[in-house]
């Protein structure tokens, strides 16, 4: 049986199957899958998964990828350190993007660069325009200016309490700063966050603009 092609219907029950029978990320309960497909044995559909299937659900999932906030922030800080080697990025840190996606997000970025400082600046010298974004892009960047911000704050406070590196939950990683900075420039970050948070921006900040805890492992 092992020679014979798997159809669509055996296809279909192997997809749902393998979520519905799995224990944890690794760990999938293959006897019950087998048992239910009848036509396969636990080995075969343990191998046909691993080998076939989940590359091409990884495939599909991969072209249709909305980037996030956290994930851009993770290609542009890898870029700055490893000098756009994004082989090395794809392998070591980012393996579930292609590497044309990952060239391609580096280009994006550059190109909404200029576009996003500038916007910053504007609101630095004239607050007023607050109101008037609603760009995407722009909230996005904003995402990641208050999760640096806040990054550097625990940074801060480290540095200060002499915390056990080794106990910390935010191990410092200054690498990740100087990527932030070199992307941000010469931004007045505090003054921004303070006109962002005055009486017609704090509703905004606080419906729009939710921060996680800056604890990512791009690896996985």
């Amino acid at each position: 049986m092992s020679k014979v092609p798997w159809n669509s219907e055996e296809l279909a029950k192997l997809t749902q199957l393998t979520e519905k029978y799995r224990q944890n990320k690794q760990n999938v309960n293959w006897d019950k899958v087998a048992a239910q497909i009848q036509s396969r044995t636990a080995s075969q559909c343990k191998s046909y998964y691993a080998n076939i299937l989940k590359k091409q659900l990884h495939v599909e999932i991969r072209q249709n990828h909305m980037w996030n906030y956290i994930e851009i922030l993770a290609l542009w800080t890898y870029s700055v350190i490893y000098k756009q080697d994004f082989a090395m990025i794809h392998a070591s840190f980012m393996p579930k993007f292609t590497l044309k996606q990952l060239t391609s997000q580096y280009q994006q970025i550059l190109r909404n660069q200029k576009q996003i400082i500038k916007t910053f600046n504007l609101l630095n010298t004239d607050p007023s325009h607050i109101e008037q974004l609603s760009n995407n892009d722009f909230k996005l960047h904003l995402k990641i200016l208050l999760m640096s911000s806040k990054r550097q704050k625990l940074i801060d406070t480290r540095i200060l309490n002499r915390q056990d590196e080794k106990n910390d939950k935010y191990p410092i990683d200054f690498s990740e700063i100087a990527a932030l900075k070199a992307f941000f420039g010469d931004l007045d970050v505090e003054k921004l966050l303070q006109i962002y948070k005055t009486e017609n921006g704090r509703r905004k900040l606080e419906e729009e603009f939710e921060v996680p805890d800056v604890d990512v492992n791009f690896r996985k």
